[in-house]
């Protein structure tokens, strides 16, 4: 889906490699919200975008459309028909959204996630596909669900992948992925975006704890209700904002401490780093993928907008996170799904609250190092040119 107010990692490397001065055509199975993040309105995004339109109600006029449709691409019929069997509505689907890329000729396709690189394998191997193409594992497309069976035909005619940490290329290398064509390429932060602000404790106002994400159980966010529920009933002034949306919503409302948590929904990036400034930790508690057995926190990007800003963050000790926190110097991490230890983790690090421009220091000068959005899409272009070559 695109946009998606969720995944600015995405618009970040499209508006850089148009900043490089590269042509970008975006195709996308659905447009995902009309809030629209500004660098999307900024870089008219998408009037880039390429969808394949939603399908008739009547199933007669899906297959007469179908059939006109088909009749007008005679060069790929034979494949075109193959992948739309047996003509039902994921069979169509998979047809229309095969024709954007008969539009124009790519010199590269760069599939985000393991589940789209898959589809595009599809297309490979009838034919429709002739240009490189470039797949990237985030994390929830490679989780404990996820089979070497269902990756086979992608890590076979994938000519390149990216993994946003060591962890997810692990993992991504266990499910089947050739070691020797898989890049480490973390998502990055737009420094400029996130600006750096020392954090102090201020004894008039709650202990303010924030997380970013989506309100999905692998995020941990019930964890972390739990230790602000504990704090509270010990007798901390503390507050908890929450930002994003997702399906547990409603059962995460339902067990939050009155007056001590705050949802705020989906916010565009602007209203986010609002929410950042006004915070004194971020949290984090996400689980892994045995305790959620779905996906996974491949890298945990909002880790590292937190600390770019100069906040000391607070996450577990899980997947690929630990690649991005300096434990003990720009925040601590805990056990996954201890509720006991984040609610002591967040007391030691309000006890240390004078160590706290250090903790962020720390961290921004990490992001800095590691996530700074710049250099990592300058090496996004090597390596679709390195897979240029490898096919030329």
């Amino acid at each position: 889906m695109f946009p998606k107010i969720s995944e600015t990692f995405i618009v970040n490397q499209i508006t850089g490699l148009l900043d490089r001065g590269h042509e970008v055509t975006i195709i996308a199975k659905e447009r995902a919200e009309d809030i629209l993040q500004s660098d999307v309105i900024d870089y008219d995004l998408t009037s880039r975008t390429l969808y394949p339109g939603s399908l008739p109600a009547s199933r007669f006029r899906r297959l007469t459309k179908f059939a006109v449709d088909l009749i007008a691409n005679p060069r790929r019929s034979l494949a075109l028909l193959k992948l739309a069997a047996p003509f039902d509505s994921a069979g169509l689907q998979r047809f229309y959204l095969a024709r954007l890329f008969q539009r124009q000729r790519f010199d590269l396709i760069h599939c985000h996630f393991g589940f789209i690189g898959r589809q595009i394998a599809e297309f490979q191997n009838l034919g429709l596909v002739g240009a490189p193409v470039v797949t990237s594992f985030h994390g929830v497309d490679i989780g404990a669900t996820a089979t070497a069976e269902e990756y086979q035909t992608l890590h076979r005619q994938g000519t390149s992948f990216t993994a946003n940490s060591k962890f997810s290329s692990d993992r991504a290398v266990a499910l089947g992925c050739p070691a020797e064509r898989i890049s480490l390429l973390p998502v990055g932060v737009s420094l400029p975006s996130f600006p750096f602000s020392e954090r102090r404790l201020s004894p008039d106002r709650p202990l303010r704890l924030l997380t970013v994400g989506r309100l999905i159980t692998s995020k941990g966010i019930h964890i972390a209700i739990g230790a602000v529920r504990q704090l509270a009933e010990a007798g901390v002034d503390v507050h908890y904002d929450v930002v994003g949306d997702g399906p547990q919503r409603a059962e995460l409302e339902r067990i939050a401490p009155a007056g001590s948590v705050t949802f705020h929904g989906a916010l565009l990036r602007e209203q986010v780093i609002e929410r950042f400034r006004a915070a004194d930790l971020f949290v984090l508690p996400s689980l892994g993928m045995e305790a959620q057995n779905v996906g996974m926190e491949g890298q945990g990007l909002v880790l590292q907008e937190a600390q770019a800003m100069g906040i000391p963050v607070i996450a577990s000790r899980c997947c690929g996170i630990p690649e991005g926190v300096l434990d003990g110097e720009s925040g601590m991490l805990v056990p996954e799904g201890d509720t006991p230890a984040l609610t002591e983790a967040i007391l030691k690090m309000r006890d240390a609250h004078q160590s706290w421009p250090e903790f962020g220091r720390k961290g921004r000068a990490l992001v800095e190092q590691k996530f700074d959005i710049d250099s990592l899409n300058d090496r996004l272009v090597e390596i679709y040119e390195e897979s240029i070559a490898l096919c030329s």
